[in-house]
């Protein structure tokens, strides 16, 4: 054991002094002990450092297993590799096609995400990724490399590439640097990180195939448009920049808000969900801020805010624009300085979360009528996607209702129903004024009544003055012929046969493809 040889190096340096005093060839003998002594106590404390390595990758293999999306991988991939390498930047990058592109880094600002080639050394990750093999420089002022234009300006020593290869072909690589130790990535780093990789590259392989079909798989979609939206917003999702969200009550921001988070490299922190709408004026500041002891009648011990729950995560600010103005006032000083106080204290914290708000309103509508300020607006707007009203996404109608479904009986313990065509007309034709929360709580009640059956044969609608029933009885016939003469353009053929754009899609999967099979 270490400590063993530790004691018995002490044991013997503490009879050094008469050692010299004897006999030449006992000297050179006691001498002889002592350096192997030396040499087996290192060996022993590297073991027991390799070890540990091994144990913490096993560690954190597991909680790659536990990871969704490409970014929150790459992300728990280069803490690990950054810790067992002591490096002081790194990052993670992408192959796509002759090119790559950063997604996850530590220790790098911003703006180098956007144009890294400037900030590390292009030519180790070129010669890294051409040779499918780790790319080591002990140090790179000194070697081939130190022509290079980003070596030079940032001082670069310690530098290693590591592909991450998948049938010996290119997903991606981890870089480490570091501008103040040479000799940093050592033989036994290098072996631990290649016996990881096989790991790491199954994952992130996954994650990608995933990430290529669905930016958010927890977020129904196959509206074109909108996939587009969150595919952008999906590879914005490592920035800590604001998000706002915007739609109507029931198309699930609550649900982006929560798998936005999940993307993120704050995915490990909580996610605090507060609605605006249910703060009164008078506890608005204890709420977001927190409060001290005795700040307010009643407050009896010291009370942690929103904000500071959030810590290390997201706070979302559901249904901004019902904030009261004054409490919009402080809030957004609290985003400008990035600090908060708690009411009755004087002392500034830190503000360590992302923030995402959401709001069923038109912003624009909203600062006009005085409900949301302007200001407030443009600091929470960084980025914003907008959810649009299921009525105009009646493709995804079937989709979503197969995996309501399927969620509905997963919590029931219930077999999944067959859905009839009729009952999937009738959802197609409906207006859905409660979005996919109406959708929702149709198909829950449908299947818990067809737990016997087997069969959804129809689903309970209630008509309303914003959602009327609409027009079910064109024939087989009538459909094809405004199909033909409208040449299939979706809005013509809904004015000739006085039907919504969505009943049109509805006849479209019904009678396409019996006109196909006839």
């Amino acid at each position: 054991m270490p400590e063993h040889s530790q004691d018995l190096l002490e044991a013997l340096g503490s009879i050094e002094r008469e050692v010299l005093a004897i006999e030449p060839s006992l000297r050179r003998a006691f001498l002889g002990l002592r350096k192997s002594i030396q040499a087996q106590s290192q060996e022993v404390q590297r073991l027991a450092r390799s070890v540990e390595r091994h144990q913490r990758l096993l560690e954190n293999g597991l909680r790659l297993s536990a990871a969704s999306g490409v970014d929150l991988i790459a992300s728990e991939i280069l803490d690990v590799l950054i810790g067992l390498a002591g490096a002081q930047r790194g990052f993670v990058g992408i192959v796509e096609g002759a090119k790559w592109r950063m997604v996850v880094a530590r220790s790098m600002a911003e703006e180098d995400l956007a144009a890294p080639e400037g900030q590390v050394s292009t030519g180790i990750i070129s010669d890294a990724l051409a040779r499918r093999r780790p790319v080591l420089s002990a140090d790179a002022s000194q070697d081939q490399w130190r022509g290079q234009a980003s070596v030079q300006r940032l001082g670069l020593r310690s530098v290693a590439c590591v592909p991450i290869l998948r049938a010996n072909q290119p997903l991606g690589f981890v870089y480490l640097d570091d501008p103040t130790m040479a000799e940093l990535f050592d033989a036994d780093t290098l072996e631990l990180i290649e016996r990881w990789s096989p790991i790491v590259a199954e994952h992130l392989g996954q994650a990608l195939q995933r990430d290529d079909t669905s930016p958010f798989p927890s977020f129904v979609t196959r509206s074109e448009s909108l996939r587009a939206e969150l595919s952008q917003l999906a590879r914005l999702a490592r920035f800590d920049v604001p998000v706002l969200i915007t739609g109507p009550t029931g198309t699930g921001k609550s649900l982006l808000a929560g798998a936005l988070h999940a993307r993120s490299h704050r995915a490990r922190g909580p996610f605090v969900h507060i609605n605006c709408s249910a703060l009164p004026d008078t506890l608005l500041e204890g709420e977001l801020f927190g409060a001290e002891a005795g700040a307010y009648t009643g407050a009896q011990r010291r009370r942690e805010g929103k904000f500071e729950a959030a810590a290390g995560g997201t706070l979302f600010l559901d249904e901004i624009d019902t904030m009261p103005i004054s409490g919009q006032v402080k809030l957004l000083v609290a985003l400008q300085e990035r600090k908060i106080s708690r009411l009755g204290s004087n002392r500034p914290i830190d503000i360590d979360c992302r923030i995402i708000a959401a709001t069923n309103a038109r912003p624009r509508q909203a600062i006009t009528e005085g409900r949301l300020r302007e200001d407030l607006y443009f600091r929470l707007a960084k980025i914003e996607i907008h959810l649009p009203p299921l009525g105009e996404r009646a493709e995804d109608i079937p989709l979503l209702a197969r995996h309501i479904l399927a969620r509905t009986c997963e919590r029931y313990q219930l077999p999944l129903p067959r859905i009839s065509q009729a009952a999937l007309d009738q959802l197609c034709a409906w207006s859905w004024p409660g979005n996919v929360r109406e959708l929702e709580n149709a198909l829950d009640r449908a299947a818990l009544l067809a737990a016997d059956s087997g069969v959804i044969k129809e689903i309970r609608l209630t008509a309303t003055p914003e959602a009327p029933t609409r027009r079910m009885t064109v024939g087989r016939d009538e459909f094809l012929h405004a199909y033909e003469r409208a040449n299939g353009n979706t809005g013509e053929v809904a004015r000739l046969l006085s039907v919504t754009r969505r009943s049109v899609f509805r006849l479209k999967l019904r009678f396409l493809d019996e006109y196909a099979d006839g």
